[in-house]
């Protein structure tokens, strides 16, 4: 049976979703910004804005300055996660195996109707019209895998709501299309193409793997199969996908050590706050870096057993730190991915105020009076 996967998505999202609780702000240019403690920065932009120059990451002063009629709007993290919640209902009616994609995105596995491609049309369209019904404008791709279809919903034309991509034709249908859209493409390998003239997916599908490892390394691999149209990554449901991330965004920009490194410690308190009221264990950390001049790094590290101990996960995350940070540019966000999430089971102590027992308490108690006092009441010292 041909594997038939369906992408769909919500063009603009966060911009349709401002746009329905205010209407008044079409066609008008509106940012979303990200406060901090002594700056403001510009998360989303809309499209009238982003015709304007201004885009996610530029302080917000700066924008105003280029948009004299600039709307500054806060992100609503809750409301945009309602909104996706509605748009992921849509592609559960579609099939029972689905995967939930950020912000108003959802895979459906359409393979029980490979043999009636009519029936997989008319099943997108009545969900996109269902979507349109609640006020958002979708649209939606369908290939043989997740990478093809993501890409035929991201490079529709503005009145065109779908693209089917016919098994065997994934290769020429990627070949025209700039190698941006690529999940692999990041701004410095990007860089890198555009000194060599290699910008679409057809010229970097013709060259050799062997001859992109050389290039990117590991990356060129991975560039390789995606260019033509090779991805092999299964749907994942909701409730199987095992991964946290917590974040922050330094105000001012630093490259001080010292102060990236009470930062991120302070951000592995926060998570295993959250895994221990879960009762889960990690058992893999990546580390993601953005600089102040947009560049990314990131470090990973897979442990050998699962750990949800803050002074272990403390170690790791340190010496992960010292591993990525390798420019002294300065840095602005730090995110920390965790993921291979088990669960924890409980085991009874032999004896009633062993040591393991004592930091059990230790941090239960820590964590009761930072839900009550706030994060920055103090540390875990063990």
């Amino acid at each position: 049976m041909e594997r038939q996967i369906a992408y769909v998505a919500a063009r603009d999202f966060h911009e349709q979703m401002e746009c329905l609780r205010l209407p008044k702000l079409k066609g008008r240019p509106f940012v979303l910004a990200q406060t901090g403690p002594s700056r403001t920065l510009v998360r989303v932009a809309s499209r009238e804005a982003r015709s304007g120059g201004i885009g996610r990451g530029m302080l917000l002063s700066v924008a105003k300055q280029m948009r004299r009629d600039l709307v500054v709007l806060p992100y609503d993290e809750r409301y945009y996660q309602s909104g996706s919640a509605t748009v992921f209902h849509a592609v559960q009616n579609m099939s029972p195996l689905t995967e939930h994609a950020p912000l108003g995105k959802g895979y459906a596995d359409l393979s029980y109707l490979a043999h009636a491609p009519h029936r997989m049309t008319d099943l997108c369209y009545r969900t996109m019209q269902e979507l349109r019904r609640l006020g958002l404008q979708a649209v939606a791709g369908v290939a043989s895998n997740k990478l093809v279809s993501m890409i035929a919903a991201q490079t529709l034309a503005e009145r065109q709501p779908l693209c089917r991509v016919p098994v065997g034709e994934e290769r020429a249908f990627l070949a025209p299309h700039s190698a941006r859209y690529l999940p692999g493409m990041n701004a410095s390998i990007w860089r890198k193409l555009v000194l060599m003239n290699l910008r679409s997916i057809g010229v970097l599908a013709r060259l050799a793997c062997d001859d992109l490892a050389v290039l990117f390394g590991r990356v060129g691999q991975l560039l390789h199969e995606q260019a033509r149209g090779i991805d092999y990554t299964p749907l994942v449901p909701e409730k199987t996908r095992c991964e946290k991330v917590f974040g922050v965004v330094l105000a001012p920009d630093t490259n001080d050590v010292h102060m990236l490194r009470d930062r991120l410690l302070r951000l592995v308190e926060t998570a295993c706050a959250e895994l221990r009221a879960e009762r889960l264990a990690v058992r893999s950390l990546k580390l993601e870096l953005e600089y102040a001049d947009r560049r990314a790094a990131q470090g990973q590290s897979k442990l050998k057993t699962a750990l949800q101990e803050e002074a272990q996960l403390k170690q790791v995350v340190e010496q992960l730190l010292y591993k990525t940070l390798k420019r002294r540019v300065a840095v602005r966000m730090m995110m920390l991915h965790c993921t291979s999430l088990t669960p924890l089971a409980a085991q009874l102590g032999l004896f009633e105020n062993s040591c393991d027992d004592k930091q059990q308490r230790l941090y239960a108690a820590m964590d009761q009076i930072k839900e009550r006092f706030g994060e920055k009441i103090g540390y875990a010292r063990v």
